[in-house]
């Protein structure tokens, strides 16, 4: 659990990515980011990956992971090459992290 919790605008934007009628997400790199960087816990991303819904359980997970794990998700999609995904998120990223791009 990150420090203060999620706030609602990081939150919804998460719930409405986990819609799969989106563009797909490939959710291996993205797992494997959030894992190495201690966003979710190896047992999570297994049970995300064996999940039916591995999509709305990685966003329901991350709401519930605290302030910066929208960030989070939203570098682990740019170091993925899964830029026009992160692109939508942008507008809600933290400026410090848009400066570290």
């Amino acid at each position: 659990q990150m420090a203060g919790s999620m706030c609602p605008s990081h939150r919804n934007c998460l719930v409405r990515f986990g819609d799969s009628s989106l563009p797909p997400l490939f959710l291996d790199p993205i797992l494997s980011y959030l894992e190495g960087h201690r966003v979710i816990s190896a047992a999570k991303a297994t049970e995300i990956r064996r999940s039916p819904t591995p999509r709305m359980l990685l966003m329901k997970s991350l709401t519930r992971q605290g302030a910066t794990a929208f960030d989070a998700f939203f570098l682990s999609l740019v170091h993925s090459q899964q830029v026009h995904l992160a692109e939508t998120l942008r507008p809600l990223v933290s400026p410090g992290v848009l400066a570290t791009l």
